[in-house]
């Protein structure tokens, strides 16, 4: 799940609140495909981050307040999607790398989930609204 998506659609939600934002007008603003859009969306619903309402005048519309939701509470939505993506490839088992490269993504991925979360957990939506928004 691509964080940088989601991390578009929660800024956009957070400026506009309270208006809710039809999927279409968040792929606008996204340049993605409204499948795309949607499809994010319900993982952050599940995340409990957003609230959607179907049909005319609806959309969707932060959960709380934008203050309250972290950066990282939205990586958490996704999955904590890894920063490295590791390759899909069997290791070619002659190679004493190649079998290593899955642990070596691993401990990468592990080091970097640490200190990014430390970073995303004082970050808020209201804080990139207040100080990257004009």
């Amino acid at each position: 799940m691509n964080m940088t998506v989601a991390l578009h659609i929660m800024v956009a939600l957070a400026r506009n609140h309270p208006r809710r934002m039809p999927s279409n007008e968040l792929a606008r603003s996204v340049g993605a495909n409204p499948v795309t859009i949607r499809r994010v969306v319900g993982r952050l619903v599940d995340g409990g981050l957003v609230e959607t309402q179907p049909g005319i005048g609806g959309g969707v519309v932060l959960a709380r307040a934008a203050a309250n939701i972290t950066v990282d509470d939205i990586h958490a939505a996704l999955g904590r999607p890894a920063w490295i993506k590791a390759s899909t490839k069997a290791p070619y088992t002659p190679c004493e790398v190649s079998v290593c490269m899955p642990a070596v993504v691993d401990r990468l991925n592990g080091a970097i989930d640490c200190e990014a979360a430390k970073v995303m957990s004082r970050v808020t939506l209201q804080t990139l609204v207040d100080e990257e928004i004009a």
